[in-house]
């Protein structure tokens, strides 16, 4: 129908619009809309999957025709083509955003938009932009580094599970980085990994070295932004055994007495040939049967690369059997054991004993004779193989029979006594040394028994002032020979005692029953202290009395052991060269107390640091009752420097030592005085910071010179004495503090100068600081010099932010901290006028962050305190001070800390 109106049908469910032809007088009456702004941006603060498009409303959205229903949005696809993405209502609004949450991520993609009003469209406009993706990865977990078992400590399994952005959450990451590095040392790259959304990622870390310590760090990276990282470490233990050595041979040691075997043996596989994992080889011994269990650690042979090994085994038992095993040692493991056993031999004889004598037994009924001979000189000298000797008994005329065996004792001499014998005849022993497998030539003497009526006298006749008793001897002696069951001669013992100086009473003092026993003793009591007694004995039979014993003289005495001095003190004499000890000590409790027992103090001196060095008796100084004793000691043998041991013992006048007193130690020293140096001045060094200039005049002891006491005493060397020129000990401190107890420089005396000059290089800018510098040759010291002061001045270039006269150092931190442990740091600040001081910090050369400032003025300090809960082992902190005024901000040095376990 010409003229009349356009008609417009829109389905909405399928989104299409149908539209009629148009008159030509329509067409020429309408008019598109204005064509809207497009903006097309990547949003921030995401993983590049949603681009943020901005529609600028048409000129008539709301003015102008107002006329526009809503704005078709379409994006380019795979094919380059666009396609329908989104239709946004007109309200009338300036703009209008939509938010498109396809996975954009790293692509560009275009859009193009265009305004619709109802009937037609307004022209397209367009717009590109690429999804960027602005966020790390969440790092790896669990991740551990751990021995691989099995092996010489060569290798770490290193896993870890994945970032949950690896396969989920975000499923950006890429790869993963491990760096490693050893203790002591910094991180290197090791491996990259792939990401491929594997729960879990493991490898093995070859060629490292055993019972060393490795830290890794891991960390994921998705193209663009890399994770936090992931520290832990891991110690290589050698687990595998060296192979077993072979061919265990154990054989006699020719020539000798039965004493060696000797050891061979083929080296480990690992011994060598570029494995080279054995230290050394184990030797265990046991005599007797083959068991491992029994076997006792015998020696280490140190492994030398050697094809075989060879070992003598010394001081054995002839003819008995020794189970050897030997075993390779890499440090921490023992192989498997190689076995074998040898029975030493005997290769040669004995010499002969000599020297025999054969006397009668005196005083008795000829029933015996006294035996004795000198033994072999393999008997405990030699060969040291003499087992026992076997001794052979004749008549003269007669035929040898065997008599006894006297068991080797290493004795010179040896002695028997051959009772049983007939009176009046001459009998002929042999004697020869046996060493358990070879017999020596045999060795002879001949005897005649004798008949003595009257019994034997009592023997070994003994008499002594009772121990540790008051007014009491002793008395013992050994039975007469005619005392015996098969010789019961003798019915009993008479024992009589005397006061020196008087006659032998009539009767005895004791009569003791005879019993057949081979000695007799008792104690006879109630005796003057102080007085002198003789005792004697004999022995009594039907037939007679025996002869007296030798007379025996003893002192009665209170034989109580006294009680030890206490408290010795040992200490160097002082101003002297080095060559005496002063000494002193309370006395024993029995020296001029209720028991006035002690009659002298023995002082005894040994080398303290030489082994089974021989001890001195020093001085015997008698007791005088003193509550305390003083001496010194100035023996010539006194060197300086030497340490010496003391110690001191009571003695009462019977002859009673006490324990010793306590041990004291000293050591003399050469400490006269030597001329301090003088005319100390300190200034900031120009031209720098950090530094300072020191200038003394010498000591005039050093141009006069000295003799240094002799050098410690050392086994195997002499004693030589040489000059020495000393050094200087400069002490610094601050200002405002104490002085330390140790140099902060040691200047050597041969260094070139006079005056010395000397720089400090380790001042702090703007800190002042005192310096004092003192003279010492060995142990001899002079007085300190004069005080100077000076504070260090950064005047270069770089010093000009702190022209104002600002400064801040960090003057305390830890240089490590335990992981979860606070971290205290303290800062000083110097300055005029009204300033603040903060704190920076960062982990693993991270991004910085910074504490809460602190105001204060002029000079003071201020305490930081961080809590680094996330901190892992191997981390490591940087720390930095920040100061701030008026005239600007100065930055401190940084400090480093390293997080431990």
């Amino acid at each position: 129908m010409r003229g009349a109106p356009a008609v417009i049908v829109i389905i909405a469910s399928l989104g299409l619009v149908v539209a009629p032809a148009l008159t030509t007088a329509t067409s020429a009456a309408a008019q598109r809309p204005g064509a809207p702004g497009l903006t097309a941006k990547d949003r921030p603060n995401d993983q590049g999957k949603v681009i943020i498009l901005t529609i600028t409303a048409s000129p008539d959205d709301g003015a102008g025709a107002d006329d526009v229903l809503r704005y078709e949005i379409q994006r380019r696809n795979a094919a380059g083509q666009f396609e329908f993405l989104r239709n946004v209502p007109a309200k009338n609004a300036p703009q209008y955003v939509v938010y498109d949450s396809v996975d954009l991520k790293k692509k560009r993609y275009d859009y193009r938009a265009r305004a619709y009003d109802g009937a037609l469209y307004s022209p397209w406009v367009t717009s590109s932009a690429t999804g960027r993706d602005n966020v790390a990865p969440r790092p790896p977990r669990s991740f551990q580094a751990v021995d691989v078992p099995g092996d010489q400590g060569g290798q770490l399994r290193v896993s870890f599970r994945n970032s949950l952005d690896d396969g989920s959450g975000a499923d950006d990451v890429r790869t993963y980085r491990v760096h490693r590095r050893p203790a002591g040392g910094s991180f290197q790259p090791l491996r990259i990994i792939r990401a491929t959304d594997s729960p879990t990622y493991e490898f093995v870390d070859f060629g490292l070295l055993a019972g060393t310590t490795y830290f890794y760090r891991v960390l994921c990276w998705d193209g663009r932004n890399t994770s936090t990282p992931v520290v832990c470490s891991g110690t290589t233990v050698d687990n595998k055994p060296p192979g077993a050595p072979s061919g265990l041979q154990v054989t006699d040691r020719p020539n000798d007495n039965g004493d060696g075997l000797i050891l061979t043996w083929n080296r480990s596989s690992d011994d060598g040939a570029k494995k080279d994992d054995v230290q050394e080889y184990q030797i265990f011994r046991n005599p007797g049967p083959e068991s491992a269990q029994t076997l006792g650690f015998l020696a280490r042979v140190p492994a030398t690369d050697s094809p075989s090994y060879q070992y003598t085994d010394t001081g054995l038992t002839p003819r008995r059997k020794y189970t050897y095993i030997v075993r390779a040692f890499d440090g921490r493991n023992l192989s498997p054991a190689v076995s074998g056993w040898g029975i030493p031999t005997d290769d040669l004889p004995p010499r002969r004993p000599w020297s025999v004598v054969v006397t009668d037994v005196p005083n008795d009924n000829g029933g015996a004779l006294q035996v004795a001979f000198r033994g072999s000189p393999d008997d405990g000298g030699g060969a040291d193989d003499v087992v026992r000797y076997e001794v052979a008994r004749k008549k003269v005329g007669g035929a040898y029979a065997p008599l006894r065996n006297v068991q080797a004792t290493d004795s010179q001499t040896y002695q028997f006594t051959d009772s049983g014998l007939t009176a009046g005849v001459d009998y002929v022993y042999a004697i020869r040394a046996y060493d358990g497998t070879w017999y020596s030539s045999e060795a002879t003497g001949r005897g005649k028994t004798v008949d003595n009526t009257p019994p034997a006298r009592p023997t070994n006749f003994v008499a002594v002032a009772a121990p540790n008793t008051v007014g009491a001897a002793d008395i013992s002696f050994a039975a007469s020979v005619d005392d015996t069951k098969a010789h019961p001669e003798v019915t009993g013992y008479e024992v009589f005692r005397r006061r020196v100086g008087q006659n032998w009473p009539t009767s005895p003092v004791r009569t003791v029953t005879a019993r057949q026993v081979a000695t007799y003793a008792f104690r006879d009591t109630g005796l003057a202290v102080g007085q002198r007694y003789t005792y004697r004995a004999r022995a009594k039979a039907a037939t007679g009395v025996s002869g007296w014993t030798p007379a025996q003289t003893i002192t009665a005495a209170d034989n109580r052991k006294p009680r030890p001095p206490r408290q010795l003190v040992a200490q160097d004499r002082p101003d002297d060269t080095g060559q005496a000890v002063l000494l002193t000590w309370l006395r024993s409790a029995d020296d001029g107390l209720n028991r006035d027992i002690v009659a002298r103090y023995l002082v005894y001196r040994k080398l303290t640091s030489v082994f089974e060095t021989p001890t001195t008796l020093v001085a015997s100084l008698p007791a005088t009752d003193a509550p305390s004793y003083r001496l010194t000691d100035t023996g010539g043998e006194l060197m300086n420097l030497r340490s010496y041991t003391y110690w001191v013992v009571a003695r009462t006048a019977a002859g009673v030592t006490s324990d010793p007193s306590n041990e004291a130690e000293a050591v003399p020293r050469n400490d006269t005085i030597l001329a301090a140096p003088t005319n100390l001045t300190a200034a900031d060094r120009p031209g720098g910071g950090n530094a300072i200039d020191l200038v003394w005049e010498r000591s005039s002891s050093e141009d006069g010179g000295i003799t240094p006491p002799p050098p410690p005493f050392s086994v195997g060397t002499t004693d030589s004495t040489t000059a020495a020129e000393g050094d200087y000990e400069v002490f610094r401190r601050r200002a405002t503090g104490a002085w330390p107890s140790t140099p902060h420089m040691i200047v050597p005396a041969s260094t070139a100068g006079d005056p010395l000059a000397v720089v400090d290089n380790q001042a702090t800018n703007g800190v002042a600081y005192q310096y004092m510098v003192r003279y010492r040759v060995q142990t001899s010291i002079s007085p300190f010099s004069n005080v100077a002061q000076a504070t260090a001045q950064d005047d270069s270039a770089s010093a000009a932010a702190a022209a104002s006269g600002l400064n801040v150092a960090i003057v305390d931190a830890p240089t490590s901290a335990s992981a979860g442990a606070p971290i205290v740091v303290k800062v000083s600040v110097n300055g005029e006028g009204l300033s603040t001081v903060g704190l920076q910090w960062r982990v693993n050369e991270g991004a910085w962050q910074s504490t809460a400032t602190q105001t204060g003025k002029d000079a003071y300090e201020a305490t930081f305190t961080l809590s680094l809960g996330s901190a892992a082992p191997g981390d490591r902190i940087d720390l930095v001070a920040i100061a701030s005024d008026a005239s600007g901000s100065v930055l401190s040095e940084e400090a480093q800390v390293e997080i431990t376990r």
